[in-house]
């Protein structure tokens, strides 16, 4: 994802967002609590909650008026795109 014409012809000059895989739950979690594991540490999972949150601050700068949204993700991020695709689109 260049930043120059010579190397992304095609979206150059667009924004980009990294949203890292952080969750271990595919984007999809939505518990706001969480969940105690044996001989663990307490976990979160609450991926898609982060996935909202990350889209209603680009909502906030702009985002409302973008005519293309790439929404991409590799192995378990392009997953969490599968699963989260539909409701993105609805939005």
């Amino acid at each position: 994802l260049g930043d120059t014409s010579s190397i992304n012809p095609w979206m150059y000059g667009w924004n980009h967002v990294l949203i890292p895989y952080c969750s271990q739950d595919l984007h999809s979690g939505q518990r706001t609590g969480p969940i105690h594991v044996e001989e663990l540490t307490d976990v979160y999972f609450a991926g898609h909650i982060i996935v909202t949150s990350v889209l209603d601050t680009m909502d906030a700068r702009g985002l409302t008026q973008a005519s293309t949204l790439v929404f991409a993700g590799n192995s378990a991020g392009g997953m969490g795109v599968f699963l989260n695709i539909d409701w993105v689109t609805e939005r």
